[in-house]
């Protein structure tokens, strides 16, 4: 009797033993679903963030119009534009890691770019609450809004993101909080989508040439500070409680005219000195056209528009343009001296249109952003493109750029569809504008002054300075991208372009070590991957071989290879095509048919930077519709799940059954 009870037990703990086993592999199996938080700059509306502490570089960050989960564990995730990429931290590596797997940008954001986050977080009301991640959604997908501080070296772009983990076989996205129905889908979230544009909260004030608008490198901007017993300024001076000391922050010496200072609420005034200038511009004494230049190009000019004094509240930021009168002529230092360079970008595609959106900033005002593809096979420069907006045509060539704006801050949008046979974008292409007067002039119909001596002692020049002009105007700078199918098609290649059978392809984003999606390949290396499970962010493709071998390829890698079998076939991998078929024209943002997977249905939530794994699939079979999410693998290993599960019950029933007739038999005996 007692080993009839131990071996019952022993099928019970087994039974559930088992069914704990396939709820960690399914946990396991967990996908990431994204979408970008909204956020305002504490500085341009201290109402909003009423934070009683000065804390610098602030942004209320709280759910936008596209929600997370609902009662999830949410990770929120700053993204901060880094030269051709992003850099993307919970600002915690652990959390990183649980995030993107073993990888984690905070160190490297620490090391080269001294990034720092405050552990003191601030609700929207001003009140300390206790940090700490995740946070868990209300059952209509809120979290409540908070003030996220971090700052770095250079000033760049910020985007923030929340993120949960979602069984993709389950109906976890199915509904999103707000009823989004499937026919108002929204293909172009991340493109179309406020929220998911970046923000800089570096206060940048630009030193500046009055007559060529160029920035003025290496002058000294001295802060001084308003006592408020006495009544006058002296140099501002800051107590630093890292080494004890009493700090000087009377001066800032940088590259390409910006200057920056964090101070806390006063007021306060600026003195400018460098060599070859003068300080304040006096409107009397130069050209009346060269003011009505400047005004234009620059905002809240210091001081003849804003006054001497700065009156800095908490959070506010106060931004100041300088100009600078050249004593003699027009100083071409500032353009001599540093070179223009990129000091971030952050890409995505629109997935509806194919178009690919960069968002950037250059340290030079004014320039000019050009967009190149490349050709696949020599991968050098080829085409040059037209801006989807916004585009100027350069009078020296037939190519078309978009224009940075006084910060050097651009957006550049790139219709991947137009882009001829055989070539992929990209690249970007940045030169500095070297008359920016010219173009002031030209925008705004300012005509010339010649009453002025100082005009006419500029003109008389002008020859001279235009030879060095147009020699610099050839330079240009550029930088790689990779392009975004929004569909993939085609063949597993190893790195000696031999077909790899059975293949595991994953979609890997750049900042991630877990797999974004996963297929697997036929045995002739075929495989599809349809545009919803495709991120709208830079991806990598890796190719696993069932003896465990892998070789990444880069996407325009993948163009390169599977060239031939494109064209061959038709394969369009810019133009939306879901699982069943169902594509998107240019002009239609809501789904062109209602037969809409489950991935579809997550409202407008953006397929953004990473996921665990995916278990959903496309069928290998390029002829075939696919009609679910769940690859064929999958659906075999649920069916055997089902059947030993119904082995199991049936098992224990008859076990159950014989074990209560061998008691009632027992029963009898004793009765006899």
């Amino acid at each position: 009797m007692g080993n009839s009870r131990s071996f019952l037990i022993g099928v019970l703990l087994t039974f559930f033993l088992f069914l704990s086993y396939l709820t960690s592999v399914q946990a396991a199996d967990d996908a990431q679903y994204w979408v970008c938080l909204s956020k305002v700059l504490c500085a341009s509306d201290t109402n909003t963030c009423n934070t009683t502490v000065d804390l610098g570089h602030k942004a209320l960050v709280s759910v936008g119009a596209n929600k997370p989960l609902a009662n999830k564990d949410t990770y929120v995730i700053e993204c901060v534009d880094i030269g051709t990429r992003e850099m993307c931290t919970t600002g915690d590596e652990n959390l990183d890691k649980i995030v993107y797997k073993n990888a984690s940008d905070l160190s490297d954001l620490k090391k080269t770019y001294q990034y720092v986050r405050s552990e003191v977080a601030y609700q929207s009301d001003g009140k300390l609450f206790t940090y700490s991640q995740p946070f868990k959604t209300d059952s209509s997908g809120n979290i409540n809004p908070f003030v996220w501080h971090s700052a770095t070296s250079t000033t760049t772009g910020h985007r923030f993101f929340a993120m949960n983990f979602y069984d993709p076989k389950s109906n976890d996205i199915s509904a999103v909080p707000g009823g989004q129905s499937v026919t108002a889908f929204n293909f172009e979230a991340a493109a179309n989508d406020p929220d998911c544009k970046s923000i800089s909260w570096d206060p940048d004030g630009i030193v500046f040439d009055s007559y060529t608008l160029q920035p003025v490198d290496g002058a000294m901007v001295q802060l001084e500070a308003l006592d408020p017993v006495k009544n006058t300024f002296a140099p501002y001076y800051k107590y630093n409680s890292a080494n004890k000391n009493i700090t000087a922050i009377d001066q800032e010496k940088e590259l390409d005219g910006v200057y920056r200072f964090y101070v806390p609420a006063g007021t306060y005034r600026l003195q400018v000195t460098k060599s070859g200038y003068t300080f304040p511009s006096d409107s009397q004494k130069i050209s009346q056209k060269a003011v009505n230049l400047y005004t234009k190009a620059y905002p809240k000019i210091y001081p003849s528009q804003t006054g001497a004094s700065i009156v800095e509240k908490e959070g506010n930021l106060e931004e100041r343009n300088i100009p600078l009168d050249p004593v003699t002529v027009p100083s071409t230092t500032a353009v001599k001296t540093t070179s223009i360079a990129l000091l971030g970008t952050g890409s995505f595609v629109s997935k509806n249109t194919g178009e690919v959106i960069i968002n950037g900033k250059v340290n030079k005002p004014y320039a000019k952003i050009y967009g190149y593809s490349k050709n696949v096979t020599s991968n050098a420069r080829a085409t040059c493109l037209v801006p989807s907006t916004n585009a100027e045509t350069d009078t020296s060539s037939p190519c078309s750029f978009v224009r940075a704006n006084y910060k050097g801050e651009f957006e550049l949008v790139i219709d991947q569809k137009k882009i001829p046979t055989g070539e992929v974008w990209g690249e970007l292409v940045y030169q500095k504008e070297l008359d920016i007067p010219a173009y002031i002039s030209k925008k705004f119909l300012i005509t010339k002054d010649t009453h002025n001596p100082v005009e006419q002692i500029i003109a008389s020049v002008s020859n001279f300075f235009s030879r060095y002009f147009a020699v610099e105007a050839a330079t240009k700078t550029s930088a790689s991208f990779e392009p975004i199918p929004t569909f993939l098609e085609g063949i597993a290649y190893d790195s000696k372009k031999e077909v790899i059978p059975n293949a595991t392809v994953g979609v890997y984003l750049q900042n991630s070590d877990n797999p974004y999606y996963q297929t697997k390949a036929d045995v002739n290396g075929h495989y599809k991957i349809t545009s919803e499970f495709l991120p709208s962010m830079p991806y990598k493709i890796r190719y696993t071989s069932p003896s465990g071998s892998s070789v990444t390829v880069s996407t325009s890698q993948y163009v390169s290879q599977n060239q031939t079998y494109t064209q061959a076939n038709k394969v369009n991998i810019y133009q939306y095509q879901n699982a069943k078929g169902g594509t998107a024209s240019p002009n239609d943002k809501k789904t062109s048919t209602s037969s809409t997977s489950s991935a579809q249905k997550s409202g407008n939530g953006t397929y953004a930077p990473g996921t665990k794994t995916n278990a959903a699939s496309v069928s290998n079979d390029r002829t075939a519709n696919t009609t679910g999410t769940v690859s064929n693998n999958s659906q075999a290993s649920i069916i055997v799940v089902f059947i030993l599960i119904v082995l199991l019950i049936a098992f224990a029933g008859i076990f159950l059954a014989f074990f209560i007739l061998k008691k009632r038999s027992e029963g009898a005996d004793r009765t006899i």
